[in-house]
């Protein structure tokens, strides 16, 4: 990050200041004193203002900008914008750039010539932060950002083309079914086409070996001419010799040679020999074309926003009378809106309702007059016009070398003229210009700007414009509704300050291979894909050929990274080594394009289009007699954005491609890249395509209800944590979990009545295995019962794996995927089996977690399973919650639950109801670090009383919690958990009931578990 700063309110560095002499006695000392205190604070403050905390700061694809009091404006390279501040920080996302792009940031304080600037050069983000939602264009696109999120969206496609093939079938079966009770006839039409395939094969030139005394006169020639003469392209080139007689009968010969240059071919070298022996050497090198626009005006206007003025009138008050609705002219001037009859537009009016219901006392209808004006927002004026031509201007660098003489001049033709250079007459025959639409379009001129666009509002003078702008012509049409006021007037958006706030119809623009600028009020483009064809004459060409220098080079050339398809384009480098500086042609089964050689390896940055994703093409070249086959591979990116304007992607708020808004999309993206993690990540793909295929199984068989819950879900967007400005929250707890702090109180850390030793170690060099084994004796019955599982997690894959097993000898496994599927979703198989009766028991559970929201199903693998569903949702601390519980084999609700709350760190209140006929209620409260306190309260329609119960937890120190609680039967329990070492802790509780002696309980645990 580079930050320049830029003032005018004087020198930093100030290390001095001038002494007066000192006149008579202390007050005069003081004085000065004084004096030179107030200068020193006003020099610090005019230094230190404007600096502090202006420039604008970096951080991860956003930047930051401190505002002050009054205007700046804010530039993202080119683009700029007026602002003003109010000492506010305002947040911007820079655009999302295939190939790593900067940009620059400047802000620029003040007016005047010399106003206050801070400039920040900052990174754009990833292109792969668009391609973070589920069902958008640019992750089907870009599946290499985010192979999960491909894989749900290809399940969520498959699901909804299964759900409309079986409801297509569906209706397919009934129309037949309706129709198959009358005749219907078949026609039969059959067309054949028959074509032939003609092949075509272009006839190439090779060139001729030359003879022994050739190949020695030439290989002197460029011994001697090594030094100064670089290399030469092979190109196209033609001799002419022209007979040329006068009216007096004198002939003459004239010999010329055409030389051909485009964007491939750049230059030629034409050997000059004479009396077979070789003088000299032309060379020519073509440079950018400059493209010269010759301007027609067409009119003038200015930066205009379009406002609506409307007026009612009653029947026969103010110009409501005499039927004026139906004689109404668009220009005329109209008494209840003269306030916007001094801007160009059109008026109008319509008949309303009238009478005592719409506030008027004749039962007639009233008129409501509007006119659609055109209201200046700057005094700027633009003068609009039109390129009747571009001239060319060919700059062409030519280099002459004759009897050991060399002269170098960069000459710049005009097309069909002449020019002189020494002893050749060289002049452009043909040129043909580049055909590109935005060459063709209309400019609009200012004494600060130039832009590219459609004006709403034309004037026929520049005097028009500025003291008469009512009579310029309109050039926009509003579709309005009755009422007649702004809010039902839809007008196209089109003005002048919404062309500005586009980047692309600002001049420069600069785009691969053309550059379109501005210079002394005039419009230049400079553009490679420029044709000419040059004429050389001269005497000396009696004898020349085209020399072209083989010389031996090392090419190398780097992937293909941009986007296809997109304004960016995709690039290459490459690098060439040669001995001599000299220009290689590579030719590819798609594209050509030339490279600089040398012998200090010049990099060329080659800038190509493609249409699809995966480059794949062999190149070839040839340099000393040596043939090179080179690979052009890569995978570009998809860019769905259009534009280059960091103000307009933040309007938008681009995150990608809804659900809503695919559907209206008519470009999709290639799809090569999909199939490609396909084949990757095949297992994944099958495992989705198998769930979508039963969803779309289950959506027949239950209706829409599967549907309706998928559109829900694809309308949540994930959580991109790629995006430092979108930061996530932790997502609200599940149904089961509501009130769980108050649960835990009275739950947690008691186990009277039983003796129990639990034990959990961990082994693996990250501690993914996870061995827990537990023992308990019933003291009441005797009984005896213990459990061991095993849990195994791969981090790698979100995977998990526990298998159980219990003293009942029931085997237990339960599989859980988790984030890979979605962000936020976690599956999980959970399975039962007792070998000794042969029972087995399953669900599948899922868990979506999102910022907002938490959502859980569960569904049993039986007969006649029952499905059970909840979900919460949160705002600023606010819980709401529902559940349900669905049994097939009944076709009914077995149950719902509906739960509110409000939930903060330090207390947790929540409320519920079940089947409309339970209902509680909970309070947690942590009072201080080391004491919380809960209640709980609940009540039955129909019940006898309210149960309630009270329970509090109290660490007076690190290495002992102490637990008490009681309830409305005058049970009281309390346990204290002592921890003999950092593994080892031991828990006493005991039980007993206030009003009889014969429910006394206590028991004692053991809880191992090893430090990390």
């Amino acid at each position: 990050m580079s930050v320049v700063e830029r003032s005018n309110k004087g020198s930093r560095n100030q290390k001095s200041l001038e002494r007066r002499p000192q006149r008579s006695g202390i007050a005069n000392v003081a004085l000065g004193s004084m004096q030179n205190v107030i200068l020193i604070a006003l020099i610090v403050v005019g230094l230190v203002a404007p600096t502090t905390a202006k420039y604008p700061i970096c951080d991860r694809g956003t930047v930051e900008i401190t505002e002050i009091n009054g205007t700046y404006e804010l530039c993202f390279n080119e683009e700029c914008r007026e602002f003003i501040g109010n000492e506010t920080v305002r947040t911007y996302e820079l655009l999302p750039s295939p190939t790593h792009n900067e940009t620059r940031v400047t802000v620029r304080y003040g007016a005047g010539d010399k106003p206050i600037e801070f400039t920040t050069i900052c990174l754009n983000p990833d292109i792969c932060i668009i391609s973070s939602s589920i069902f958008s264009t640019s992750l089907l696109g870009n599946p290499h950002c985010w192979p999960v999120g491909a894989v749900i969206t290809t399940a969520m496609i498959l699901y909804l083309a299964t759900t409309m093939m079986f409801l297509s079938l569906y209706l397919l079966i009934t129309i037949i079914r309706i129709a198959s009770k009358r005749p219907a006839q078949v026609v039969q039409n059959t067309c054949t086409i028959t074509g032939q395939q003609v092949n075509v094969q272009l006839h190439s030139l090779r060139p001729t070996p030359l003879s022994g005394g050739m190949f020695i006169t030439l290989c002197v020639a460029i011994l001697v001419g090594n030094g100064t003469v670089a290399a030469c392209q092979h190109g196209f080139t033609r001799h002419a010799t022209n007979i040329v007689c006068n009216q007096d009968g004198n002939c003459s010969y004239e010999f010329s040679r055409k030389l051909l240059f485009n964007r491939i071919q750049t230059e030629h070298c034409v050997e000059i020999r004479h009396r077979n022996k070789t003088v000299g050497l032309l060379k020519m090198k073509l440079a950018p074309t400059n493209l010269v626009c010759s301007k027609v005006s067409k009119f003038f206007t200015k930066s205009t926003e379009i406002r609506v003025f409307s007026r009612v009138r009653c029947p026969q008050a103010g110009s409501c009378f005499d039927n004026v609705c139906d004689k109404i002219r668009p220009n005329e001037t109209i008494p209840e809106l003269t306030r916007g009859s001094k801007y160009p537009g059109y008026s109008g009016c319509q008949y309303t309702c009238g009478g005592l219901s719409c506030g008027c006392f004749l039962p007639a209808p009233s008129c409501t007059f509007h006119r659609v004006a055109h209201v200046p927002i700057s005094d700027a004026v633009y003068e609009v016009v039109e390129r009747s031509e571009w001239v060319p201007s060919i700059h062409v660098e030519v280099e002459s070398t004759l009897y050991q003489e060399t002269q170098k001049e960069d000459v710049l033709l005009q097309p069909y003229v002449t020019y002189r250079f020494h002893n050749f007459n060289i002049t452009a025959t043909s040129v043909q210009k580049p055909a590109l639409s935005i060459l063709n379009s209309r400019f609009a001129l200012s004494e600060n700007e130039l832009l590219i666009l459609a004006v709403p509002v034309e004037c026929a003078t520049r005097n028009e414009t500025l003291e008469n702008f009512r009579n310029c012509i309109n050039k926009v049409v509003c579709d309005c509704n009755t009422g007649w006021t702004k809010h039902h007037c839809h007008c196209p958006y089109n003005s002048l300050r919404a062309v500005a706030n586009d980047s692309l119809n600002h001049l420069p623009l600069v785009i691969p291979h053309l550059e379109i600028h501005t210079s002394n009020g005039g419009i230049i483009a400079f553009t490679e894909d420029v044709e000419t064809v040059i004429t050389v004459q001269s005497q000396l060409l009696v004898s020349s050929t085209e020399l072209v220098y083989d010389e031996k080079c090392d090419i190398k050339l780097t992937n293909l990274s941009g986007c296809y398809d997109c304004l960016h384009g995709a690039t290459m480098g490459a690098t060439c080594t040669s001995v001599n500086s000299a220009k290689i042609t590579i030719l590819c089964d798609h594209n050509v394009f030339a490279v600089e050689c040398g012998p200090t390896s010049p990099k060329t940055n080659v800038h190509l289009r493609f249409d699809s994703s995966v480059a794949q093409q062999k190149c070839y070249t040839v340099c000393g007699n040596e043939k090179w086959t080179l690979p052009l591979n890569g995978t570009l990116f998809n860019h769905p954005m259009k534009h280059n304007s960091v103000f307009k992607f933040n309007e938008d708020k681009y995150t990608g491609t809804s659900l809503l808004n695919l559907v209206s999309e008519i470009h999709m993206p290639d799809l090569n890249p999909l199939f490609k993690v396909v084949r990757l990540h095949w297992k994944a793909f099958t495992a989705a395509g198998i769930a979508a295929l039963a969803a779309a199984g289950l959506t027949y068989l239950f209706d829409p209800v599967l549907l309706i819950g998928l559109v829900g879900l694809c309308g949540c967007s994930s959580c991109a944590s790629s995006s430092k400005s979108f930061r996530c929250t932790m997502s609200p707890p599940t149904f089961a979990d509501l009130g769980k702090s108050a649960k835990d109180l009275f739950n947690k850390g008691y186990n009277h009545g039983f003796l129990k030793v639990d034990s959990t170690t961990k082994a693996g060099d990250s501690k993914e295995v996870e061995f827990k084994t537990s023992a308990s004796h019933n003291l009441g019955s005797g009984k005896l019962g213990g459990n061991l599982d095993v849990k195994y997690k791969i981090p790698a894959y979100g995977l998990t794996l526990t298998e159980k097993w219990n003293t009942e000898n029931q085997l237990g496994t339960i599989i859980e995927v988790n984030e890979q599927f979605g962000r936020g979703l976690k599956l999980t198989f959970d399975s039962l089996y007792a070998p000794h009766a042969g029972k087995r028991t399953g669900k599948l559970k899922a868990d979506w977690s999102l910022q907002t929201a938490r959502i859980t199903a569960e569904v049993g693998l039986t007969s006649a399973p029952v499905i059970n569903a909840a979900g919460v949702f949160s705002r600023e601390g606010w819980l709401f919650g529902a559940a349900a519980s669905f049994d097939t084999s009944t076709n009914k609700l077995a149950s719902t639950s509906l739960a509110f709350g409000h939930q903060t760190s330090n207390y947790t209140l929540h409320s519920f109801v079940v089947n409309s006929t339970d209902f509680g209620a909970s309070l947690f409260h942590k009072v201080a670090h080391n004491v919380e306190i809960g209640t709980i309260l609940g009540w039955k329609v129909g019940g006898s009383g309210a149960d309630f119960g009270l329970a509090t937890k109290y660490s007076p120190t690190r290495d002992l919690v102490l637990r008490a609680k009681l309830n409305n039967s005058s049970q009281i329990a309390m346990a204290a958990t002592h921890s003999l070492s950092p593994d080892l802790k031991m828990t006493l509780s005991t039980q007993f009931n206030l009003t009889s002696n014969d429910h006394h309980k206590f028991g004692m645990g053991l809880e191992y578990e090893p430090s990390q």
